[in-house]
């Protein structure tokens, strides 16, 4: 029978249709998988060994994570704690601040594996930012994340442009108009209501200008010193606009904190207006402002207004002498300023030992409190802060 499978008239019409490997069929690689799995039974592979593979096989493209009351749910392969988070719930999802893998605090990034007890860490503070999509690998978390920032982006969109508008007319000595008159004006240029009027001049797709010279029209005289172009418009605006505004953190759309000096409370800081994303908080001793300072029009000025219990991510690099227990040692130390340690890799060479952390630091007083922790450790020979190399301009 097997002779007459292989070789037979099935076999024969095949080899008339072309050679499986030129177009092997989705029901040719199941029948090919079932062969290797009776394959491996047939030379005497143990029980255990048997159901262990075919486990790999049948699952090999998804992971079973238990939740702490036993629950069991199924996520693709490389799922993080943050996926897990919105499989639970899509409210948990959003409010996810941290994770415990069997127990133990992991970063949210973490790959899930098959096992694995997770436990999520909620705070009704804590909303979903730009990072998480670099996290997620499920799509109803991915859709989650994308609808809350595009709602998030809209209201400050929306504030950020009549705060544009408004200082606009202020600027020339103009009365803002009522409600109702800016209505017919945000229609008569084809928008529904105000608030998209706000938005088109928020997100920088439509020029205020157009608004002003509607509602007060410039004497004739004047038209042909009108000539400035877009984008020196959309710069002098969002330059009177954001001058002095206060730095609350990342979940402000229009705000983003360069990677390249990682600014955190307490460092001096200023703000470059960038096209299409807003303004850009860079450390006032960055390398990269040195290469922006002679485009004066660009530099505005920021303050730091955050919350007490706002963190932020800094990483830090230690250098010193290998010795047993090092790296619980810095941990410790870490974890004794009441500091979280987002993520860590620590490497011995030559009697010598490198570390990199990335800690969330509440201001700079909390990150020199750290560095003297560190200090302190045994075997530790230098501590300092790190600054990426990433142009954020």
């Amino acid at each position: 029978m097997h002779r007459i499978a292989e070789e037979g008239v099935a076999a024969h019409w095949k080899y008339k249709r072309g050679k499986a490997g030129d177009n092997a069929s989705t029901w040719d690689v199941h029948v090919k998988w079932v062969r290797e799995v009776i394959d491996l039974h047939t030379d005497g592979a143990d029980a255990q060994e048997f159901m262990e593979h075919l486990k790999l096989e049948l699952f090999q493209n998804e992971v079973f994570i238990l939740t702490p009351r036993g629950d069991l749910l199924r996520l693709p392969i490389d799922a993080t704690p943050l996926d897990f988070a919105f499989a639970v719930h899509t409210d948990v999802g959003m409010r996810c601040q941290g994770a415990k893998v069997n127990g133990r605090i992991v970063p949210l990034n973490k790959k899930l594996k098959s096992g694995d007890t997770v436990e999520i860490i909620t705070s009704q503070k804590q909303h979903p930012n730009q990072s998480w999509l670099m996290i997620v690998k499920t799509a109803k978390a991915r859709s989650a994340i994308k609808r809350y920032l595009r709602e998030e982006q809209s209201e400050q969109s929306i504030k950020l442009g009549q705060e544009l508008l408004e200082r606009e007319i202020r600027k020339g000595n103009n009365k803002i108009p009522g409600r109702e008159e800016l209505t017919d004006v945000a229609q008569s240029f084809g928008f529904a209501a105000r608030s998209n009027l706000y938005e088109a001049i928020g997100r920088g797709s439509f020029n205020s200008s157009q608004i002003l010279d509607k509602l007060f029209p410039p004497p004739a005289e004047d038209q042909e010193e009108m000539g400035e172009g877009f984008i020196q418009r959309l710069v002098e605006r969002a330059r009177s606009t954001v001058k002095g505004v206060s730095v609350q953190g990342e979940g402000n759309m229009m705000i983003n904190f360069a990677r390249c000096c990682q600014p955190i409370p307490g460092d001096g800081i200023i703000g470059y207006i960038t096209r299409g994303r807003g303004v850009t908080v860079h450390r006032s001793d960055c390398a990269n402002v040195l290469g922006m300072l002679h485009e004066e029009d660009r530099i505005i000025e920021v303050s730091w207004n955050t919350d007490k219990d706002q963190s932020f991510l800094v990483g830090i690099a230690i250098e010193g002498r290998d010795r047993a227990n090092l790296l619980a040692d810095i941990g410790r130390a870490i974890s004794a300023s009441n500091t979280n340690i987002q993520a860590a890799n620590m490497s011995a060479h030559g009697g010598n030992a490198d570390g990199q952390f990335i800690i969330e630091i509440r201001n700079l007083q909390h990150l020199q409190k750290v560095i003297k922790s560190l200090e302190r450790v045994k075997g530790v020979e230098r501590v300092e802060r790190i600054i990426a190399g990433l142009d954020e301009r």
